[in-house]
């Protein structure tokens, strides 16, 4: 079921085109501060994940600019906490994550979001199939702390926009098993396979060039990751 669903809810992979005063670097920021956010309010790993979804979908769709992007992500994260989280975060504590941007702001924001993606906030969400996979492999913690790292940094990288879920959390979950040495479980298919190996190739890249923020550099497993790549 989430493999026939998984593309119907996807942005388009070159919106930036139709963006007139927006840039790829812009995106990452932005990413990069929700995912600060994230972490600061202990959130869902699907939270995230959709969130970062609403953004690109509603980018897709809207040109916006760039003083308003803060806005439109704290405001896709609020909606995704609403859709994700068993207690729902108050407009409050969105409120005062940044004194630029008000509750009413938020509010109309809000609206105009859901207006825009004609109420649709669902998604087939990357963290579903590696939970998964690590849970059939062996249940391995750090396996999974590995493997949702890579994720992360998938999901910071606009290239990396073209795939589906379930390519970007094979790509994860196959990274994760190398950079362990745990055996990789998975069968895939010829299509999955070409994509998984486009995306190692381009994650294979200098780490540093590659939108790494501090949120990586403080993850436990951030230094093991690095060796990998580093190699």
């Amino acid at each position: 079921h989430f493999l026939n669903q998984e593309n119907v809810n996807s942005p388009l992979p070159n919106y930036i085109i139709h963006q007139s005063e927006m840039d790829w670097p812009m995106r990452t920021a932005l990413v990069a501060w929700i995912l600060e956010i994230h972490k600061k309010l202990s959130l869902a790993h699907e939270t995230f994940f959709l969130c970062i979804n609403l953004i690109d979908r509603f980018l897709s769709l809207r040109s916006v600019k760039p003083e308003s992007l803060q806005l439109i992500g704290l405001t896709s994260l609020m909606i995704s906490c609403k859709y994700e989280e068993v207690i729902c975060l108050s407009l409050d504590t969105f409120n005062n994550i940044s004194k630029k941007i008000s509750g009413k702001d938020i509010l109309l924001a809000e609206g105009y979001i859901l207006h825009s993606l004609k109420s649709n906030v669902e998604f087939v969400n990357p963290i579903h199939f590696l939970k998964l996979f690590c849970h059939c492999s062996c249940k391995n913690d750090l396996l999974f702390k590995v493997c949702h790292f890579v994720l992360v940094r998938l999901y910071l990288d606009e290239v990396f926009i073209k795939y589906s879920s379930s390519v970007k959390a094979t790509c994860a979950y196959f990274l994760g098993t190398k950079i362990l040495n745990e055996p990789f479980t998975l069968i895939l298919n010829e299509k999955t396979k070409v994509c998984v190996d486009e995306c190692v190739q381009m994650m294979k890249l200098p780490l540093a060039n590659r939108g790494i923020i501090q949120f990586c550099e403080e993850s436990e497993v951030f230094d093991v990751v690095e060796k990998f790549f580093m190699k």
